[in-house]
């Protein structure tokens, strides 16, 4: 069963779950910053291009940070069920 569970994560997931803290960590900071900005009220001074792409940047965030998280979860129960596995043998 661990071998058959091991060939079902590569190397590359491997890196990638290893690198998911981090990448979080920047999507989350930079989440951060636009909401503080369009939380402003001088933000939305003369600036409708900049809210307007401020905006869609967040929707962006907040997509790519669901679909991070859904991996993240999907990455670490495979790792878990190795694991497991593992500790049965």
């Amino acid at each position: 069963m661990v071998k058959v569970l091991s060939t079902l994560i590569f190397k590359g997931d491997i890196r990638d779950l290893e690198a998911m803290p981090n990448n979080i960590e920047l999507l989350e900071s930079e989440k951060k910053q636009i909401v503080q900005s369009l939380a402003e009220p001088a933000f939305y001074r003369n600036n409708w291009d900049k809210v307007s792409a401020a905006k869609a940047r967040l929707d962006i965030l907040e997509k790519e940070l669901a679909e991070v998280y859904a991996r993240w979860e999907e990455l670490q129960a495979l790792m878990d069920r190795i694991n497991e596995s593992a500790k049965d043998k």
